[in-house]
């Protein structure tokens, strides 16, 4: 390829685009593929560039043969659009023209592959596409096996789960997590802000799992008429009332025999 042609080429695929914090690549096909590891400065713009952003994800482990089928990939099309690619020792997460993750693996002494650095792009940032394609991608031979499908379920339940702490940590009145908890008084542990700094603390680490679980419960109670008092003020945040909700059934668990009045919560 002549000199004038790479050069024409080069500005014409990578197109940076700084505003929208997109990296986009005009043909997403291993002719391109091919053809970015031949040219070094391009695949350097790729590799370097300032959009790539580290991004924590769970770990997946591979084994050799999963590994292979993964640096192999497969062409997208219109039922499954997100591809990776292997290029420059990095596997890249494409889609429609647009870089959106890159990672690397790296074997470890149990003989599996394991993560070892994770970038991405602020287009789909925070979405785990990895685990995406690797459930649901056209490797052959196929890497999602139940060992995968098992460690999948467990990733989202926890990552759930972390997103239910967040939303409930967002309206406790007493539970700051990481702050040293305050010398109260016996009364206060018994009575006062002491009790419900415990109650928010305890549903929260017991509970949070199965938030959406409670959410429902608390509908079909409100919907029937069997909340009252703050559980029934509108005026208060929905996810306040659904944690003094779990707040009540846990005090009626382990305090049967009388514990504070909710409505001084």
């Amino acid at each position: 390829m002549k000199q004038e042609t790479r050069s024409a080429w080069n500005e014409k695929v990578l197109n940076m685009n700084n505003e929208q914090n997109t990296l986009f690549f005009s043909r997403p096909d291993r002719d391109t593929w091919a053809m970015a590891r031949l040219h070094r400065s391009l695949l350097l713009k790729i590799q370097n560039s300032p959009l790539w952003e580290k991004e924590d994800i769970a770990d997946i482990p591979l084994t050799e043969e999963q590994m292979m089928s993964l640096v192999k990939g497969y062409d997208p099309d219109f039922d499954c659009r997100y591809a990776p690619y292997m290029l420059g020792g990095w596997i890249y997460i494409a889609r429609s023209g647009y870089w959106l993750k890159k990672f690397r693996y790296k074997k470890g002494k149990d003989g599996y592959y394991h993560i070892a650095e994770h970038y991405t792009t602020e287009k789909e940032k925070g979405r785990n596409l990895l685990r995406e394609i690797l459930g649901e991608g056209y490797f052959q031979p196929q890497i999602i096996d139940k060992r995968l499908k098992d460690l999948f379920h467990k990733q989202l339940i926890a990552e759930e789960t972390a997103e239910n702490r967040k939303r409930l940590l967002k309206v406790c009145k007493y539970y700051k997590p990481g702050e040293p908890d305050p010398e109260d008084s016996f009364l206060e542990k018994q009575n006062g802000p002491g009790f419900w700094r415990i109650a928010e603390k305890s549903v929260i680490d017991l509970y949070a799992g199965s938030l959406q679980s409670f959410c429902e419960w608390y509908d079909k109670a409100k919907a029937k008429g069997d909340v009252s008092g703050v559980l029934a003020d509108e005026n208060i945040e929905y996810d306040s009332r659904v944690l003094m909700y779990m707040i009540e059934l846990w005090k009626g668990k382990w305090f049967p025999y009388g514990s504070p009045d909710l409505n001084d919560y």
